[in-house]
């Protein structure tokens, strides 16, 4: 028979390989956990819209490089600058910390930062962000010249660089040579046509063309980003911040209007009218000194439904169903003349006074049939003696 005792010592000799066993493959997970922390990262990197395979990387240098990143995001540059000098510690070849530190000491020690750019240099001399990081400190600490060779050797390393481009545009601006600028932000816009950056730069450009600008906006437009309605993308954002900002984006949204209004494009009419905090009556007449009688008689006769006796939009109305050759409309607009009188545009009144005196077939001063009895012929005869008065 068993005793007690002798079955206890049964069970814990059965127990214990099977913990034994347990500890062994916990310890077994954390080592290779340890190991997979500390591997090395194999990176792969995109220049010129192609895929370049590059040397493996220290999981360790490349958090350390996150966290520096992350500290000189907070302004925390000291903390930043530890950083990177770990990342260095742990791969000397790190470029990439290299040019932050450049970055980093490019206002406070100019001769330490450029130690950073040369040995960034040496290691690869063909990374588009070491030169255009370079470009962007010699062009803070206003060495034009310097900056403008850096950022265009930034340009031909990776084409596709829109922050190298606008470098290079502003530089050359303000080196008095804006024609350069102007000819590399054409070729990057020849390359990259989706660009909405590069659209925007090109219709800020004083040395831009009417025509060049108005085909910016009309690029501008058709890049915008679908969530956003009929919203371009440059105005996603909210308001600018400057008052020079807003009014070019106020000039931007009228020259997008004038397009609008030419093509007859009445959803892209309505929405930039919006933007421009138009209404729709001002909108009506907009199109009808562009022309654009369709628009015109859209918004006369959305907003006469509500309101008939609104002479503005009848005279607007009238010369929409005229110049389209509307006979019905035209006929029923002039039976139901406004009650109130027209007012206001002295070139508005001047073209419905001709248009009632070249269309209204009976006579101001001599009315014959029973024509000049109805009350909307004698509301019409009474617009049109209150216009000549005028």
């Amino acid at each position: 028979m068993i005793q007690p005792g002798q079955r206890e010592s049964g069970r814990s000799q059965r127990v214990a390989p099977a913990c034994s066993t347990s500890l062994f493959r916990v310890a077994v997970v954390t080592f290779l956990l340890l190991i997979g922390a500390c591997s090395p990262v194999e990176i792969v990197r995109v220049r010129a819209g192609q895929p370049f395979r590059e040397r493996t990387i220290d999981s360790r240098a490349y958090a350390a490089y996150v966290r520096a990143r992350l500290s000189e995001s907070k302004g925390e540059t000291v903390a930043a600058a530890a950083q990177y000098q770990y990342v260095l510690l742990l791969d000397p070849l790190s470029v990439d910390a290299l040019i932050r530190l450049g970055t980093l000491y490019c206002a406070s020690s100019p001769a330490k930062s450029s130690v950073f750019w040369e040995k960034a240099e040496r290691i690869d001399s063909e990374s588009p962000k070491l030169w255009f990081e370079r470009a962007r400190c010699e062009f803070a600490r206003d060495e034009s010249e310097p900056a403008l060779r850096d950022a265009k050797r930034a340009m031909q390393l990776d084409p596709l660089a829109q922050d190298a481009v606008c470098l290079a545009v502003d530089i050359s601006t303000k080196l008095g040579r804006p024609d350069d600028g102007l000819r590399w932000l054409r070729g990057a816009l020849a390359l990259n046509p989706a660009n909405g950056r590069l659209w925007q730069l090109m219709f800020q450009n004083a040395g831009v063309s009417q025509s060049e600008k108005m085909h910016a906006v009309v690029r501008l437009w058709q890049l915008r980003h679908p969530s956003a309605s009929e919203v371009p993308r440059a105005f996603e954002s909210g308001p600018m911040p400057t008052a020079a900002d807003a009014q070019a984006k106020a000039t931007m949204l009228a020259l997008l209007l004038d397009e609008a209004l030419q093509d007859s494009n009445l959803p892209v009419a309505r929405e930039t009218a919006t933007l421009l905090g138009m209404n729709p009556e001002q909108l009506a007449l907009s199109a009808t000194a562009a022309g654009s009688h369709e628009i015109a008689l859209d918004q006369a006769e959305l907003l006469l439904a509500l309101d008939h006796d609104d002479a503005v939009l009848w005279a607007v109305g009238l010369l929409a169903t005229d110049a389209l050759h509307d006979e019905t409309r035209f006929s029923s607009l002039l039976s139901h003349p406004p009650k109130r009188p027209l007012q206001g545009s002295r070139s508005l009144t001047g073209h419905i006074l001709d248009l009632l005196r070249r269309r209204v077939v009976f006579d101001l001063d001599q009315p014959t049939g029973d024509t000049a009895t109805e009350p909307s012929s004698q509301r019409a005869m009474s617009q049109r003696a209150q216009l000549s008065a005028q």
